[in-house]
């Protein structure tokens, strides 16, 4: 899915966004500087940033407002379009609140408390790091695969293999 400007009779004026990458949500609309905030995985399809593009503009350039690769989950952004909440975890990182200056990219406030209560419980399970590696399909398609070993190896042990065809991602 990719982001388009269209009159009232469903009428293309311009695309806003294209590419070998896909727009997974709009978060919202700033009609006073003219720019469509999403979410999207525009630099790999490992990472989910938040971008902005402008709809009036004749540029396309979009703006990328986070910085940490992995998954950013914005849950709103304040009524001046100054400030989102951010929702940010990764493979290497449990998932942490944070509220995000939309002007300057920088992390204004981050809410440590519930990132301490998350942590004693996250490390209850030790949890394993995956190991990330690509593979070609025979069309030539880059395939991302991530690989979770057992701690101790020494034995035959069951195998889990989870497949997902969907819409927005695929995995195996």
């Amino acid at each position: 899915m990719h982001l388009e400007l269209r009159d009232y009779d469903g009428k293309l004026i311009r695309q806003l966004t294209s590419g070998d990458w896909v727009v997974f949500r709009l978060i919202d609309v700033d009609e006073t500087n003219e720019l469509i905030y999403f979410l999207a995985n525009r630099e790999s399809p490992l990472y989910v940033h938040l971008y902005s593009v402008s709809y009036q503009s004749s540029s396309t350039q979009i703006t990328r407002h986070t910085e940490e690769n992995g998954c950013h989950t914005v849950s709103c952004i304040d009524h001046k379009y100054e400030r989102c909440i951010d929702t940010w975890n990764s493979l290497e990182q449990h998932p942490v609140v944070r509220i995000i200056n939309l002007k300057t990219n920088n992390i204004e406030y981050e809410f440590k408390h519930l990132q301490q209560n998350q942590q004693q419980q996250i490390q209850k399970y030790q949890f394993i790091k995956p190991e990330l590696f690509t593979i070609q399909n025979r069309h030539d398609d880059t395939l991302y695969c991530a690989l979770y070993r057992p701690v101790q190896q020494q034995q035959p042990l069951p195998t889990i293999v989870s497949v997902y065809g969907g819409p927005h991602a695929q995995r195996v």
